[in-house]
């Protein structure tokens, strides 16, 4: 879990700094920001993380682990379309445009069903740690 926590850290930064740079600055860019490229970054590990996780834990969070690589392929999608779609053209879309909605939020359901994850691992983990005391 700790690969997709950094994830979620990088994509966080990232989204960060993009919102921040906006803010502060008029951009008129023709190729990928560096806060979109620190996204795809933490969107990238994420999807190997989220895989190599499915693989080793096979049944345990098995349906929200494949809802987290719905949401990461969400913010794929909205990567792709933002940075090649229009970044690269020199177009600078509006705040709730199509790809700027899909990062945003499939990056908000990550981080949500990670935590859910997170949550349901520490009651696992506290209740086999409860039933092998138990037993000794």
């Amino acid at each position: 879990m700790k690969w997709i926590w950094l994830s979620i850290l990088i994509y966080f930064i990232g989204y960060v700094w993009d919102v921040i740079m906006h803010l502060t600055t008029e951009i008129k860019i023709e190729y990928i920001p560096a806060p979109h490229a620190t996204m795809m970054i933490g969107i990238v590990l994420s999807a190997i993380a989220v895989l190599r996780y499915r693989i080793v834990f096979k049944d345990q969070n098995k349906w929200l682990m494949a809802l987290n690589l719905i949401a990461v392929i969400i913010m794929t999608i909205g990567s792709l379309w933002d940075n090649f779609g229009y970044h690269i053209r020199g177009i600078e879309p509006a705040a709730n445009a199509m790809p700027h909605l899909l990062l945003r939020y499939g990056g908000y359901l990550f981080l949500l069903l990670t935590i859910i994850i997170s949550i349901k691992q520490l009651f696992l983990r506290n209740r086999n740690n409860k039933g092998a005391s138990l037993s000794q």
